[in-house]
């Protein structure tokens, strides 16, 4: 999931861009989290749902292909 989570921060632009940022700079309270979401088109969270389902099937190719070269 760390990873997942990675590569979306890495190829953020726009709206989710500035959701990471206030993530990583937000009060523990969560205010500036809340105000970002709120920011956030429903796009973003498409794309976030598209790479994390890509390393899914990354991960199970990977895995596959170990088990099916025994």
């Amino acid at each position: 999931m760390d990873n997942a989570l990675a590569n979306v921060a890495a190829q953020a632009t726009g709206d989710m861009q500035n959701l990471f940022a206030a993530i990583d700079f937000s009060h523990p309270d969560g205010t500036g989290v809340r105000s970002a979401l709120r920011q956030v088109a429903p796009t973003p969270y498409d794309h976030a749902a598209h790479v994390a389902l890509q390393t899914g099937r990354d991960l199970s190719r990977l895995v596959f292909d170990q088990i099916t070269a025994v």
